[in-house]
Order: C-alpha cells, then structure tokens, then sequence
C-alpha cells in the first residue's frame, strides 16, 4: 500500500472515532480513559497524526463498542448498547 492510501485509512479510522466519541458525549480523556490508551494517542488516532498499534486502536474500538469488522463491512456504527464498563466512574469529573 502507498504512504498516500496508509493516510486515507488513518483519515478514515480517526474520524469515526472521533464521530463516535463526539456522538456518546464523551471527551478524549473521557475515552482515554475508559479504553486504558494514553490521551496524546487518542488525539493522534483522531488526527492520523502517527501511526498508532493496532492493540491501541482495538482498545480504543472495544471502548467505544466498535465492530472492527463493522468497520470494513461499512456497516452503520451508531452505538446501541451502553457503556456498562464506566459505572461508578463520573464523566463530568474533569481530569
């Protein structure tokens, strides 16, 4: 794959995490801290600033509900389940 196609998916991949973060109300260091990845990387993902691992991205993915193979298949990615991995965590606590 070219460098240019490499950029297009880590486009494609950051903007529906951040599609998906910005939909279920949560912040990046929300996310950050529900999926265990440090909060510069959640931001890199969202810009495609740097390739990121893939252990990061599916943590990322798992956090917010994400199929990856939803992803591939285009699938509507509109979380329908709720965040029962975050009780007794207050997401308007700023951090």
């Amino acid at each position: 794959m070219t460098s240019s196609g490499n950029t297009s998916l880590a486009r494609a991949l950051g903007r529906i995490i951040r599609d998906a973060r910005i939909r279920q109300g949560l912040r990046q260091a929300d996310l950050s801290l529900l999926s265990g990845v440090a909060l510069p990387t959640i931001s890199d993902l969202e810009n495609a600033a740097r390739d990121t691992r893939l252990s990061s991205c599916q943590r990322v993915l798992d956090a917010l509900g994400i199929d990856p193979e939803a992803i591939l298949s285009g699938a509507d990615l509109a979380r329908t389940e709720t965040l029962d991995n975050v009780e007794g965590y207050d997401l308007e606590t700023s951090q």
